[in-house]
């Protein structure tokens, strides 16, 4: 299917596509609409304008919803082709959940810990990166203002 055809085709199915959106964060990944909306790119706004109706979902977004959490593209879209991709993302999720169910125990951390845990490991390869950059830089700022 050719790019017009394929954005004519999300434009006439976006409650069909918004209902494995959905599914994905609520169902697969059980996550919260921030940690859903940081993970796929978005704003937590934004996603709240995409299941008020607000907002429609783009083909850009199913993009990034496929590259972001691994799910296969023509099953997000269509609904077809379920195997792999989705088996694998729920395996994930699960794998990432019983982890910070473990951490969580262990370290005897609270919902914003659990969910800032979540962001972290959601967060692109980059986001990540800035954001250790930055921990450590303010950690020497730290130290040296307590030397």
């Amino acid at each position: 299917m050719d790019t017009s055809s394929l954005k004519k085709y999300i434009e006439v199915n976006q409650d069909e596509i918004l209902a494995r959106i959905i599914y994905i964060k609520d169902d697969m990944l059980d996550l919260n609409q921030t940690a859903f909306a940081t993970a796929i790119g978005i704003s937590q706004s934004y996603y709240s304008l995409l299941i008020s109706g607000k907002k429609s979902v783009s083909l850009k977004l199913l993009e990034g919803i496929s590259e972001n959490l691994k799910v296969n593209f023509d099953w997000l879209v269509y609904g077809k082709n379920t195997y792999n991709s989705t088996n694998e993302i729920t395996y994930t999720a699960v794998k990432l959940q019983n982890s910070i169910n473990i951490i969580k125990d262990y370290y005897v951390l609270n919902d914003d810990d659990v969910n800032f845990i979540k962001s972290f490991v959601t967060s692109s390869k980059k986001e990540r990166k800035d954001l250790l950059k930055s921990l450590k830089n303010l950690s020497t700022i730290a130290g040296n203002i307590f030397k």
